[in-house]
């Protein structure tokens, strides 16, 4: 349980610092998702990044949201 509350403040204060300081839209995200969660925390590898990007396109909606959608049930499971 603390581990997943742990996972779950991390999503938050990094998808916070992205909205406040990224400008562009979704696709500005990217490289810095791709930073926090492959590089620095490691919870996603290089193939979740691909898929992530591709189901983010392809579903309706804004790319930012699909993105934290994607990250938040690959790193906590919920």
């Amino acid at each position: 349980m603390k581990k997943i509350l742990h996972r779950c403040m991390i999503l938050f204060l990094t998808f916070a610092k992205i909205a406040a300081f990224v400008l562009g839209g979704g696709l500005a995200m990217l490289p810095v998702i791709e930073d926090e969660f492959s590089r620095k925390h490691k919870y996603l590898t290089r193939d979740d990044l691909l898929e992530m990007v591709a189901v983010s396109q392809t579903v309706p909606g804004i790319i930012a949201a699909n993105c934290a959608v994607y990250v938040g049930t690959k790193v906590a499971g919920f």
